[in-house]
């Protein structure tokens, strides 16, 4: 009854790291976009992250599956560690890399980035 417990939390915590960055995401667009690009960056982010991303994300973790978890399948759960080790480990890189990276848009007079 554990295991049910640790998946509840698991999923909701999903949705609340998903949703944070999903509103995050789009409030950063919001404030560095210019007026007349705010719809078409808006669009591109959830083409990023619902069109092109679950595909890829998909595609990879059919891979692992197929790699990793299928000729263990006899290990019971502990054959679905790589499954789920290798997006948390991608999801780590990706902090790093932001973290070490990103510089965000200093605001200007009036509140909005310059226009390119």
């Amino acid at each position: 009854m554990v295991e049910v417990g640790y998946a509840i939390a698991g999923v909701a915590l999903h949705g609340i790291c998903n949703d944070s960055f999903i509103i995050i995401a789009a409030m950063y667009i919001a404030r560095v976009a210019p007026a007349d690009l705010q719809a078409q960056a808006q669009g591109w982010l959830t083409l990023m992250l619902s069109g092109f991303g679950q595909a890829i994300g998909s595609g990879i973790a059919g891979a692992i599956f197929a790699a990793r978890v299928l000729p263990r399948g006899e290990l019971g759960a502990a054959a679905w560690a790589p499954l789920w080790i290798v997006p948390i480990g991608l999801a780590l890189v990706t902090a790093l890399v932001w973290a070490t990276l990103f510089r965000p848009v200093a605001q200007h007079p009036g509140g909005s980035p310059p226009t390119h």
